[in-house]
C-alpha cells in the first residue's frame, strides 16, 4: 500500500455523504480521545493572496479522529464544496450553488491547526456536519472556509483575521486565514492563549 504522502493532490476525492462520515465514528468501541485538525491550502503558499488565475481560491478542510482504548482509531478528512457540473459554475456574479462534501484525505495543505477535544465537543461537531452538509454553498457567506471555521469554533479554536475582499464580494477565505495562522493569530478560547493547540505548516512546526 502506498503511503499517503506519495498520493497527495490538489484535487478533491469522491463525494461523501454526511451520514457515512458520522456513522464511521459509531464503531462501538470505547474512545480514549478525540481530535480535530483544520487544514488550509492557500492559493499561494505563505502569501495573503485571495485568488490567483482563474478559479484558484485555495481550500480549507477538516480532519476528525477518534482514538480508541484498543489502540485502533477512526479518521475522516473532508471539505465543503459547491456542486460540480452546474450550467453556471460558482463565481462572484453567481455566488450560490447546491453543496457537497468530498473526501480530502489526499489533498495537499499549507497550514494546519488542531487540538484534542472533549466527547461533548466532538458530538457537537458531528451534529453541525449533519445539519449543515446540505446548506447552500455561497461564495461570500458560506464557503469552504466558513464551514471549516464554524467547526473550529465548536472546538474552541479561534483564528483572527480570516476575511478579505475579491471582485464583487468579500468573506472568509484560505489565503487570509493561512496568513493569520502563520502569524500566530490564533488562540484556544478555553484557555485564552495558544495552550493546548498544535499548529504547523507542511514544512515545520509553528512557534
Amino acid at each position: 500500500e502506498q503511503a499517503s504522502d506519495t498520493l497527495q493532490s490538489d484535487q478533491p476525492g469522491e463525494q461523501v455523504q454526511a451520514t457515512s462520515l458520522i456513522e464511521a465514528f459509531m464503531d462501538d468501541k470505547r474512545a480514549s480521545s478525540y481530535a480535530i485538525a483544520i487544514h488550509v491550502k492557500q492559493p499561494v503558499a505563505g502569501k495573503k493572496k485571495i485568488f490567483t488565475g482563474l478559479g484558484n481560491v485555495g481550500h480549507m478542510f477538516i480532519t476528525l479522529t477518534k482514538f480508541n482504548k484498543d489502540r485502533s482509531f477512526v479518521s475522516r478528512t473532508f471539505g465543503f464544496y459547491p456542486e460540480k457540473g452546474l450550467m453556471i459554475p460558482v463565481n462572484p456574479i453567481f455566488p450560490e450553488s447546491p453543496s457537497v462534501l468530498k473526501n480530502d484525505h489526499f489533498r495537499t495543505w499549507d497550514e494546519m491547526i488542531g487540538r484534542f477535544v472533549s466527547q461533548k465537543d466532538f458530538s457537537r461537531i458531528l451534529e453541525f456536519i449533519d445539519k449543515n452538509s446540505n446548506t447552500l454553498y455561497h461564495l461570500n457567506r458560506f464557503n469552504c472556509s466558513d464551514f471549516a471555521l464554524a467547526i473550529a469554533e465548536l472546538a474552541h479554536i479561534r483564528i483572527a483575521e480570516t476575511s478579505g475582499k475579491w471582485p464583487l464580494g468579500k468573506g472568509n477565505n484560505p489565503g487570509t486565514t493561512g496568513q493569520s495562522i502563520l502569524a500566530g493569530k490564533f488562540s484556544n478560547v478555553e484557555t485564552g492563549s495558544q495552550s493546548g493547540l498544535f499548529a504547523c505548516t507542511n514544512k515545520y512546526l509553528l512557534k
